[in-house]
């Protein structure tokens, strides 16, 4: 069962490593293949759907730029999909800022693969942990997971790092 949740999100960084060392701890230069700090009010660069693929915008959507403190962000609602339009990447990290409601679920997929046999890696986000699981087809297997409290409305720093078969999950800093 999906939860209806609230997710809010800002400041979207999306890292290709260009590294002549052996692992992304050696990286000598990076290279920012997409971000969006939502200033601009425009939604340019993402695709937004529901769960059964439909594209969203507009009142009837559940994603909304809006503004706190200055801050803007991405807020979205119910079961739906925010994808970045812009081609994957294999090795690197990704980084964003989110904020949980009460009783909030979101995941975020990693190394998915949209082809005839469509797999993924998703990393679940709740109020009272964080989860690794991988889908393939119609099977769900549980890979790991972190019982850790995040606070409601508070920004949390979720940072993912993909090298090689190797997937790192930090939150706030602190590796999982």
């Amino acid at each position: 069962m999906w939860v209806d949740c609230v997710l809010y999100c800002s400041f979207l960084l999306l890292f290709l490593s260009l590294s002549y060392g052996d692992s992304l701890a050696q990286d000598i230069q990076r290279l920012v293949l997409f971000e969006d700090d939502f200033e601009d009010n425009v939604l340019d660069g993402w695709l937004l759907a529901d769960d059964n693929g439909n594209f969203i915008m507009g009142d009837g959507s559940p994603w909304q730029i809006l503004v706190a403190g200055g801050n803007y962000y991405l807020k979205g609602r119910t079961h739906s999909f925010a994808e970045p339009t812009m081609d994957g990447f294999m090795d690197g990290s990704v980084e964003l800022k989110f904020k949980l409601g009460i009783d909030a679920l979101f995941h975020f997929n990693v190394r998915e693969n949209e082809g005839e046999e469509y797999a993924r890696y998703f990393i679940g986000i709740h109020n009272t942990g964080i989860y690794l699981s991988k889908q393939d087809t119609d099977n769900f297997y549980d890979l790991s997971a972190v019982d850790i409290n995040l606070q409601t409305n508070y920004w949390h720093i979720l940072k993912i790092v993909l090298e090689n078969n190797i997937i790192q999950i930090y939150i706030n800093n602190f590796f999982l």
